[in-house]
């Protein structure tokens, strides 16, 4: 794929995801209206490559301090798991905050020539959180 669509294909799904960051509520989410309908649609290549976000600061200490503890192989491991593509999760701040988020997080994909995963976590108006009861089913031994 040339670079014109993989960075079009960037920046509709940071478009979108910006969008929803705006407010759309969670049943758009679910079944796309007339405004999903206007982005540009792309198909990746088979050659496309996913984006891999800077590693969090502490996965770096993580890494160093195990080094540190001559303990080599779960440093690789730590490693090997910060240098997999993988989403970029936007779970907190107003939607200004996240628009420019996925904005700085759609430009460094495209400079590197990868397709960002978007994961917009909290939509305001969107589903409710689950009640206590489910949490508490949720948690280990308790079923």
């Amino acid at each position: 794929m040339g670079t014109r669509p993989r960075t079009t294909l960037v920046f509709a799904a940071a478009s979108a995801a910006a969008a929803v960051s705006v407010g759309i509520s969670g049943t758009a989410l679910a079944a796309p209206g007339p405004a999903a309908s206007k982005l540009p649609a792309h198909t990746l290549t088979q050659d496309a490559r996913l984006y891999t976000p800077p590693p969090d600061k502490g996965a770096t200490e993580q890494i160093k301090d195990l080094i540190r503890n001559h303990d080599l192989s779960d440093a690789a491991l730590i490693a090997q798991m910060v240098t997999t593509p993988q989403a970029v999760w936007f779970t907190s701040g107003g939607p200004l905050d996240v628009q420019k988020q996925v904005h700085e997080t759609a430009v460094r994909a495209s400079r590197m020539r990868e397709v960002p995963v978007l994961v917009v976590y909290n939509v305001p108006g969107s589903l409710p959180a689950p009640p206590d009861e489910y949490c508490e089913q949720s948690r280990p031994g308790t079923l």
